[in-house]
Parts: C-alpha cells; sequence; structure tokens
C-alpha cells in the first residue's frame, strides 16, 4: 500500500489499487486499517521508519568531515527519489504537494504535518553539533541552512519524479552543497 500512495498519491490510489497491491480484499482492508485514511497513516509511519530514516545514519558518521557527511546523506536520498528502494520521487513530498490541494483527509495531514519537519530538523541538529565542534561558521545561520537543504531535496523529488537520473541530480547535490559555509572553505578562501 505503502508503494501505492507513494507512485499515485492519497488521491489518485484507488481502493482496488490497494487492495491488489497487498493481496486482500476490500473487506479485509477495512477490517485490518479501517478505512484508507488509517492505511495512509500507517503507510506514512511505515515510510519514516523504513525508508526516510534510513539515510540519517550518514549524518551522524563523526569519523566523516561535515560536506562529506552532508553529501552522503544528499546521495543516498537522492538515490531513493530516483527509484532505488521503490517508486520515483519521494512519499512525503507527494503527500505534501497533495495537502495543497485539501484532497487528504484531517488526520492523515497531521501525520504529514508532522513528519515535513524530520528532515529540517535533522539538518539543523546536524548544523548546530557541526557549529559546537568549530565545523561550520559560527555565523552560519543553522536554521536557514537545514530549511534550504530539505527544500532542495523536496525539489530533487520533483525532479527524479520527472525523469532525472542519480547522475544529473548528483551535480546539483554538490551545487548545493557549495554555499555551506564550513571551516575549511573559509580557510580556503583566505589562503
Amino acid at each position: 500500500a505503502m508503494r501505492v500512495f507513494w507512485q499515485k498519491g492519497y488521491a489518485g490510489a484507488s481502493l482496488m489499487d490497494l487492495t491488489q497491491s497487498m493481496g486482500i480484499n476490500k473487506p479485509s482492508m477495512y477490517g485490518a486499517f479501517g478505512n484508507k485514511e488509517q492505511l495512509f497513516i500507517r503507510a506514512t509511519e511505515n515510510y519514516i521508519a523504513n525508508y526516510a530514516s534510513i539515510h540519517a545514519s550518514h549524518l551522524q558518521d563523526d569519523s566523516q568531515p561535515l560536506i562529506q557527511r552532508l553529501q552522503q546523506f544528499m546521495r543516498s536520498a537522492v538515490a531513493s527519489q530516483c527509484g532505488e528502494h521503490g517508486p520515483k520521487g519521494c512519499y512525503l513530498s507527494m503527500g505534501l504537494s497533495e495537502m495543497a490541494g485539501e484532497e487528504i483527509p484531517e488526520a492523515a495531514c497531521q501525520v504529514l504535518e508532522q513528519a515535513k519537519l524530520l528532515t529540517e530538523d535533522l539538518f539543523h541538529e546536524t548544523f548546530v553539533v557541526a557549529q559546537k565542534r568549530q565545523e561550520l561558521d559560527s555565523t552560519a545561520d543553522a536554521r536557514q541552512l537545514a530549511q534550504y537543504l530539505a527544500t532542495m531535496l523536496h525539489g530533487t523529488a520533483a525532479m527524479a519524479r520527472a525523469g532525472k537520473t542519480l547522475d544529473q541530480l548528483s551535480q546539483t547535490i554538490q551545487v548545493a552543497l557549495s554555499v555551506i559555509p564550513t571551516q575549511d572553505s573559509l580557510v580556503a578562501e583566505n589562503v
């Protein structure tokens, strides 16, 4: 069901699509999940736990410099967006886009609202720690940089759905990371 929502969105996923993908009939789906909205909520929770969270380990590898950790995280996320582990794009980006059209029920919107800041908060924590370790310029706005990279990932999700390849989007990652004011880049500028 998660892959159906990922590929077609909430509104585009019919009950027939969902039951066929799970190999069950409609009464079994209703018995197990209650309704389409509850199934979507469970699918979203599954996506966060089993797909979105796998990229976080790259940011937590303290043996690597900040830019390298960011690059590995971004490349991992974009590889997933390019269809390496599921449909193209990002499950959460798809849901967030649909929220604007008001086609997703309230409880499902609440789950998406909670999920939308996960990546931004993860970047923010990474930048705050990097500033404490003097890997990131102390005057950099950690929240703004986090929002920038999270927004960029939603953009790469849209481009992956549109057919851009990992190689093409990897170039975009490099450009995006070039604006991160690390201590190494500041030393290089002053040489």
